[in-house]
């Protein structure tokens, strides 16, 4: 294990909530991921609804290297200490001339994890800019806690839940978190941060892939799982993921298919709680 963040890049990411950009991938490791990534796309008939856009390092070999990449483990690592967990990991793209964004949210909102020590790397696969609708974050947000959120029906809005936070732009300051193909950006929980419609003439690729160290646990009932990527879990507050192995695709896929209906479980779990709680969403 060594050392990526600076002081200083450990301090904005303190104060900010995020720090970016990460050098990470080589031109051609991102090329064979972004082949890989659309191989399983054409798999599924083209794209990845429903549970595939989710947790794909069970049952993908590439995926589970993206997230296990040393560089990238050492750079959380810097954050959030050297035992770490995988608890979740999206495949978010963003077609060019589509409609499709994402509201302003806080990824903590649904997650039900304590303490909020939860850390997103996102790497992008495809040039993630201004003009494709890259990542833009209220810097400092982080620090104001949650914030209420409510539901808005928008079929065009990449978050299912429709989960919605109201934010003056103006008023707050965004910083854009554009990244290169290969680079990565880091940011808190519960840091507010959204992304707007795809402008560009490629489709936006990127892997947000959610870490957190091994005491933080999760309020549902459910016991969900997560992958221990680096270091030892001595608090079992889940239960452990196996990486995908070389010829067992279908034990693969059975772990994912489980790993998902756990979520899945666990996310109406948490919105029950919400609701009973008073919350709008």
């Amino acid at each position: 294990m060594s050392r990526v963040l600076s002081d200083a890049a450990i301090k904005q990411y303190r104060d900010k909530g995020y720090f970016a950009p990460v050098p990470c991938l080589s031109a051609p490791e991102v090329a064979q991921y972004r082949k890989s990534l659309e191989a399983m796309e054409f798999d599924h008939g083209g794209g990845l609804q429903g549970i595939y856009q989710f947790k794909p390092h069970i049952h993908q070999r590439w995926a589970y290297d993206v997230a296990t990449n040393s560089t990238v483990l050492d750079a959380v690592s810097d954050i959030i200490g050297p035992n770490i967990l995988i608890i979740q990991y999206t495949i978010w793209v963003k077609e060019p001339g589509s409609a499709s964004f994402v509201s302003w949210h806080q990824d903590g909102t649904y997650f039900g994890l304590s303490p909020f020590e939860h850390i997103t790397a996102w790497m992008a696969l495809s040039p993630s800019n201004r003009e494709t609708g890259c990542v833009e974050v209220i810097p400092g947000s982080h620090l104001k806690g949650p914030r209420a959120a409510y539901r808005v029906e928008n079929a065009d809005n990449m978050l299912k839940t429709g989960q919605h936070i109201d934010v003056d732009p103006a008023a707050e300051g965004v910083d854009y978190l554009a990244l290169e193909p290969g680079e990565f950006s880091l940011h808190h929980t519960i840091l507010l941060h959204n992304s707007q419609p795809n402008r560009g003439a490629d489709r936006r690729i990127g892997l947000g892939i959610s870490y957190i160290p091994t005491h933080v646990a999760c309020s549902s009932p459910t016991k969900v799982t997560a992958m221990l990527a680096r270091g030892v879990d001595t608090h079992r507050n889940f239960e452990l993921e196996t990486p995908p192995e070389p010829g067992r695709p279908l034990e693969a896929l059975q772990n994912h298919a489980h790993a998902m209906q756990v979520w899945n479980q666990s996310r109406q779990e948490q919105l029950k709680m919400r609701e009973s709680a008073g919350a709008k969403v």
